[in-house]
């Protein structure tokens, strides 16, 4: 038995979609893509207490989704962001404070 595609699974293949084509990854990270944005749009609709996605909040799981990816596919440039972003005089809690760094 064939099971039904409803509207919020064709949506999450549409997010999913997109993540793929703006991080430019080949097809075989399709199921991973597709599994972290199924988890964000739980997120979503669980935080808002809905049975469905609004379209607004689309892009809102998109961006859930690539925060949650890129590390995983490319930790080198993630070790560069926090490089540079730890030469700057920020300490590790991101504050320029006294006692933050110790």
């Amino acid at each position: 038995m064939a099971s039904k595609k409803t509207a919020l699974d064709k949506q999450i293949l549409k997010i999913a979609a997109d993540v793929q084509q703006t991080l430019k990854l080949p097809e075989d990270k399709a199921p991973l893509i597709q599994r972290y944005t199924r988890r964000a749009v739980n997120r979503i609709l669980v935080y808002c207490s809905r049975p469905d996605l609004p379209e607004l909040l689309e892009d809102v799981a998109a961006q859930i989704v690539h925060a949650g990816v890129a590390p995983l596919l490319y930790p080198a440039r993630v070790k560069v962001h926090e490089f540079f972003f730890n030469r700057r005089g920020l300490g590790k809690s991101g504050h320029n404070g006294p006692g933050f760094d110790e």
